[in-house]
């Protein structure tokens, strides 16, 4: 009875073993990713036609709780030319205090020195060569703010983190005519 008892156990703890190396794989098993918990979808400008350039500002929208990421979809519509600008604004009221939605770009850059010359020492032709000069590099840091910019047919996608409790779009619109209007439609979807 005993020696069976054993080897009941002795197979119970290989069936595990086995089971954990055919689930989670020989590196064990992977992080669990982020689950989306709820998802919502808000036209914040539905199919508007412009015909004048024009600073125009969609609605704030609440946060909602616990939404913190934000897909932005920009479709315009030109029967002609023209330029459609939209960035997501950031505010902690519904009221006032909005500001652009950005990140911060960083880069390293090295000092050079570049000589553009020919066989004659005459500058500014497609022979050339290049030298660079130097050795300690400079960080440069710049915020740039998180647009879609539209001058043709077409759909324009820009992802971001939410940020404060509101959120509305400022859309400027530049060589825009009664002649040569745009249609435009603005639409997020928020995650959390």
């Amino acid at each position: 009875m005993k020696k069976n008892l054993v080897l009941l156990l002795v197979l119970v703890l290989g069936l595990f073993l086995l089971v954990g190396v055919v689930v989670a794989g020989p590196g064990g098993p992977e992080p669990q990713r982020a689950s989306i918990k709820g998802t919502r979808m808000d036209t914040m400008l539905a199919a508007t036609k412009l015909t004048t350039n024009a600073t125009l500002y969609s609605t704030g929208v609440s946060r909602y709780g616990s939404y913190n990421t934000v897909d932005l979809f920009v479709t315009a519509d030109f029967s002609s030319t023209g330029t459609i600008t939209v960035t997501p604004q950031y505010a902690p009221s519904r009221a006032a205090g909005y500001v652009d939605a950005f990140y911060l770009s960083e880069a390293w850059v090295l000092p050079y020195v570049q000589t553009l010359t020919n066989a004659s020492g005459v500058t500014a032709t497609t022979t050339s060569t290049a030298t660079v000069t130097g050795s300690s590099a400079v960080r440069v840091s710049a915020t740039v703010p998180y647009q879609i910019v539209l001058t043709g047919d077409g759909t324009g996608l820009v992802s971001f983190n939410m940020r404060g409790t509101h959120l509305r779009y400022k859309l400027e619109a530049s060589g825009i005519a009664p002649s040569t209007p745009v249609t435009v439609t603005i639409s997020t979807v928020i995650r959390n």
